[in-house]
């Protein structure tokens, strides 16, 4: 399946989501938040994680659009493996919050859409912390208004080591790498001084 045959079919998927406020401001960068040692033990325990799913968003779709693995699920209080606290306690920096609503390893490999999506879709003031890994060529973070005109709003160059925080009901897809592994590890968050 090519890309504009995948964005047809997930505009079907989401035909029923509302516009959710947010502005593109909200979408933001932050480069060398993470020491470089702190992030090849992220990158490489990354690498190495078992996988344990294949992310199917509907049976429109005819290729997972990524793999990857559920470090906390919503309504979890299990223990956040300790390797990701250089990437939490960046965050931390930023933002003050007590609690981590769910966190994950997504990865993607060349034809691997994720379409785009929302992380939660009620605007609770919720945010998701995105860690990019890999060397991967491609993987671009892009951002829309919404999965019905997607009209892209930002483009973010897929930059290992880089965080972007959003706000968790903000549109937005992972394109999949032109080459190699598109991994990223993210978390879903809600800030104290919303």
């Amino acid at each position: 399946m090519n890309y504009e045959e995948h964005k047809i079919k997930a505009k079907k998927i989401h035909t029923e989501d509302k516009d959710l406020p947010w502005t593109v401001e909200e979408v933001e960068i932050h480069d060398r938040s993470i020491k470089d040692n702190d992030y090849k033990i992220i990158a490489k325990t990354v690498s190495e994680h078992p996988v344990k799913y294949y992310n199917f968003t509907d049976d429109i779709l005819n290729t997972p659009p990524f793999f990857g693995e559920t470090l906390r699920a919503d309504g979890e209080q299990n223990a956040i493996p300790f390797w990701c606290n250089p990437f939490i306690d960046a965050v931390k920096k930023l933002y003050d919050f007590d609690t981590i609503i769910r966190m994950h390893i997504n990865c993607q490999v060349p034809g691997m859409f994720a379409g785009p999506h929302y992380d939660f879709t009620n605007n609770t003031g919720r945010k998701t912390a995105l860690l990019m890994i890999g060397d991967s060529v491609g993987g671009d973070f892009r951002v829309f208004d919404n999965p019905r005109q997607l009209n892209e709003l930002k483009r973010i160059a897929f930059t290992p080591g880089r965080i972007v925080i959003f706000p968790s009901h903000c549109c937005h897809e992972g394109l999949p790498p032109t080459d190699g592994y598109r991994m990223t590890l993210a978390f879903l968050f809600e800030p104290k001084n919303n």
